[in-house]
């Protein structure tokens, strides 16, 4: 029998490397006197994960930065005319209000009931229809998941098709790849990911903006820094601070040292509780190759989805997921490009359950039988 954990367990617990793991890095800041501005620590992060994704790297201050600086460089690719951004409504805000920050008008895509990323059908339909209008496609890793790769080819085939350029919002996604074998990082003509406290690889805040093209990646350094060129003389209008300091970047050092450890720790607490719930719950199709930041599953239907939120005690924190983006008031009159049926039915049906790199088995065991109560 599983014995049921009398504390409560934590949606998200967050952990940080030790004191001792972190000063082993941040002590080269330390010796030259350099705590911002592409760093000692931020030089060697940079070379670390463009390592382990063969692509060039720009660390950055948090990843919303990485998607607002990644759009600034990307969108003057499209038409100068087109001023919307195709970006699917089954999302974190983020993804929408980085193309806003750049002027550009959010437009809502459906995502696909099984995988649950942007739906290349609804993609190619709205690239069609809005063909000149579209300044950039920011399609989402959901959960850190990657897409199949016939869903990656499907977005990189249709925008480039379209002149469009294509965002990937991985936010929780570092360290993952695909069924092929390609990484997170490695998708698109940009991609972001974050390594905010509640993310797998965590430095408390934090990101970096990835991509093939190097000369892009010279834009992306030079936008995160005020745009200035080597004569300190601005270069661009829209120039921001999105630098990563040196204390973050040492941070996410550490963490990168044990993070094989805690992404195979998080997929095997994952795998059992999976294994715990009813039938008729859920995952993401593809969800054994993501990284758990938590453990999202669409229940069978929405009442019984409600049943799990109302048996919900002191034991277990458990959370649904955002609303919808057209569904939130700040994006409520922005256009769609279909009817976001799919979108509209998996956020009534999503349940986000508890995950930590340290999750124990009673944890576990807590967490089914919460759920297991209500059905």
């Amino acid at each position: 029998m599983t014995r049921v954990t009398s504390r409560k367990v934590r949606f998200q617990q967050p952990s940080l490397p030790s004191s001792a793991a972190i000063e082993r890095y941040l002590a080269a800041a330390r010796e030259e006197r350099w705590f911002s501005n592409c760093g000692p620590c931020w030089r060697l992060l940079r070379d670390r994960l463009a390592d382990a994704t063969g692509c060039e790297c720009v660390p950055v201050a948090n990843a919303t930065l990485g998607l607002v600086v990644a759009i600034a460089a990307l969108y003057p690719r499209a038409s100068r005319t087109a001023r919307q951004a195709l970006v699917p409504s089954f999302a974190f805000a983020a993804s929408a209000q980085s193309a806003v920050w750049n002027g550009l008008e959010p437009v809502f895509v459906d995502v696909d009931p099984e995988h649950w990323h942007l739906a290349p059908d609804a993609l190619e339909n709205a690239l069609l229809e809005r063909r000149g209008e579209v300044a950039i496609v920011i399609a989402l890793s959901s959960f850190g998941t990657p897409p199949p790769p016939e869903v990656r080819r499907r977005w990189e085939e249709a925008c480039r098709a379209a002149g469009v350029p294509l965002l990937v919002d991985s936010a929780a996604g570092f360290g993952a790849s695909a069924s092929d074998g390609r990484p997170i990082g490695s998708q698109g003509d940009a991609e972001v990911v974050s390594f905010h406290a509640v993310k797998p690889l965590a430095a408390g805040e934090g990101g970096a903006v990835f991509t093939r093209d190097p000369e892009l990646a010279a834009d992306i350094l030079s936008l995160t820094g005020f745009a200035f060129d080597e004569h300190k003389s601005v270069t661009r209008m829209n120039g921001i601070n999105a630098k990563m300091p040196e204390h973050t970047a040492a941070v996410a050092l550490a963490a990168l040292d044990e993070y094989p450890g805690a992404l195979a720790a998080r997929r095997a607490a994952a795998e059992r509780i999976l294994g715990e719930l009813p039938d008729g719950f859920r995952p993401q199709l593809g969800h054994e190759l993501g990284t758990w930041q938590f453990v999202a599953v669409a229940a069978p239907s929405f009442d019984t989805r409600e049943e799990v939120l109302a048996a919900v005690g002191d034991a277990v924190e458990v959370r649904t997921y955002y609303d919808p983006l057209h569904a939130m008031p700040a994006f409520v009159g922005c256009q769609r490009a279909d009817d976001l049926i799919v979108t509209s039915d998996l956020s009534g049906r999503m349940l986000s359950l508890p995950m930590a790199t340290d999750l124990r088995p009673d944890d576990i065991g807590a967490i089914g039988a919460l759920v297991r109560s209500a059905c």
